[in-house]
């Protein structure tokens, strides 16, 4: 006989089911979550919202209870690309092989050249959205921290902006920047087989009261890339150039071993690399125009001339032929800066663009997406934590073919449940 616990469950399972059926016909795509205490004894692991552990933000509340879930691929690491798991719901399986069991703090592919883009991203726990905006809906729901998000409005292609003055830092505010816009949920993190509150493998649909989130709660989606990286040329091996940053914690485990590195470097896998990182980095942080004390926590990279054939590691950036959005971390040394006169401070919730000159450029105020980026390092600001791009507003499916594959998806679940009484 079902308690009510578990018939809350139940629903919510069914429910969710509902939700991921984009999955099943558009793709799979994959995500790194954070932050696993549970590595090595130097890595302390504060999670997105502190990454520094200055305590700017509140006490951490990491970790994502899927990463620490013994099954055939778990337990996992925040170094693990993962994709939603298979129906019955589980937790993710592992996709790629991590890179030196690193922490990936920012995950992108090789993206070619595209038109307009739209904003898709994530957001951390203390992250609230502004009124009126998907990730307020959510944050109503306790789900926040496991959804992918995306911005209303699309913004100017970005390999439009190269040329950036070089050697100059911050820059300035690009024309794309202060438009204003919001956000609508895109992809729920039922969708990808992640815990909004009730346990990992438990699934909660994007409308349905989650519990309140507290430490070691809740997943949370910490990079994200909509194309699947391993298309099965062997199994758990990234079939497409990989690009990421290491979170701030893993500085001095990686200087113990003789690796001296910082958190805003960007770094790379070539495809059907086995053995995971090169530490020469892509691309430096003066390259990025940055400081060695920021934190590059989202990505979108455009290696231009990895498509001509170039091996990776450094020197890998090409100053004004490649280029890259990303954010930065909570706690970085660059923000806090003026956006533009007159203007905001800049802020852990924009979108910020290089060409790897040695400058960068808002690209996007977190209020161009509908997030609160108001007085600077303010607590409670929110935190764009993933960052992905993409030409169209919605990449799910057409309605009908979601319906289908939706009862198709009930029918199992309920099938899976009647035979495991």
């Amino acid at each position: 006989m079902l308690t009510a616990g578990k018939m809350l469950r139940e629903v919510c399972t069914i429910g969710a089911l509902l939700s991921i059926a984009p999955l099943g016909v558009a793709g799979q795509p994959v995500f790194t979550l954070d932050d696993n205490p549970g590595g090595p004894p130097s890595m302390v692991g504060f999670g997105a919202e502190d990454p520094f552990g200055l305590s700017i933000r509140g006490a951490p509340l990491a970790p994502s209870p899927s990463l620490a879930v013994v099954g055939p691929f778990g337990p996992f690491t925040d170094g693990d690309v993962l994709q939603p798991g298979p129906i019955p719901p589980s937790t993710p399986t592992l996709h790629v092989v991590p890179p030196d069991g690193l922490f990936v703090n920012a995950l992108s592919d090789n993206t070619g050249d595209l038109g307009s883009v739209y904003v898709h991203f994530s957001v951390d726990r203390s992250s609230t959205g502004l009124a009126g905006t998907g990730v307020a809906a959510q944050t109503a729901l306790n789900q926040q921290p496991g959804d992918v998000f995306v911005s209303t409005a699309p913004f100017a292609a970005p390999g439009g902006f190269t040329g950036l003055a070089p050697l100059s830092g911050y820059v300035g505010a690009l024309p794309t920047a202060n438009v204003g816009g919001g956000n609508t949920l895109v992809l729920d993190e039922s969708a990808l087989t992640l815990t909004a509150g009730l346990g990992a493998g438990n699934l909660i649909p994007p409308n349905v009261m989650a519990p309140p989130i507290a430490v070691a709660t809740h997943d949370n989606v910490d990079g994200f890339e909509w194309r699947a990286l391993d298309t099965g040329t062997a199994p758990q091996i990234t079939d497409r150039w990989f690009y990421f940053s290491v979170n701030p914690d893993e500085v001095a485990a990686l200087a113990a071993r003789g690796i001296f590195i910082t958190p805003a470097e960007i770094f790379d896998v070539p495809p059907h690399a086995a053995g995971g990182a090169n530490f020469a980095p892509f691309a430096r942080a003066w390259q990025l125009g940055l400081q060695s004390q920021d934190d590059v926590d989202a990505l979108v990279m455009w290696d231009r001339d990895v498509l001509g054939g170039t091996a990776h590691g450094g020197p890998g950036a090409q100053a004004a032929i490649d280029y890259a959005l990303f954010s930065l971390g909570p706690g970085s040394a660059s923000l806090g800066q003026p956006a533009f006169a007159g203007g905001p401070l800049l802020s852990e919730a924009d979108v910020f663009f290089t060409d790897f000159s040695g400058s960068f450029a808002l690209y996007a105020l977190g209020s161009d997406v509908g997030l609160d980026n108001t007085g600077g390092t303010n607590p409670l600001l929110d935190n764009i934590d993933a960052l992905e791009v993409d030409e169209q507003f919605n990449p799910i499916p057409e309605p009908s073919t979601i319906l289908i594959w939706s009862l198709l998806a009930a029918l199992g679940i309920f099938g899976w449940r009647r035979r495991t009484r």
